[in-house]
């Protein structure tokens, strides 16, 4: 599973600097879950 919630609640009670930290993460981990979803053989 991707760490989604993990992720979404770090944002709700984080500072506004760590929450753009946080959502930068967030999207690089999305990024990253799905393209390994869309090709696994390069996982």
């Amino acid at each position: 599973m991707p760490p989604f919630p993990i992720g979404i609640a770090e944002i709700k009670k984080g500072k506004p600097s760590d929450s753009l930290k946080a959502s930068a993460c967030l999207s690089i981990l999305v990024v990253r879950w799905v393209s390994s979803w869309v090709h696994p053989a390069k996982h």
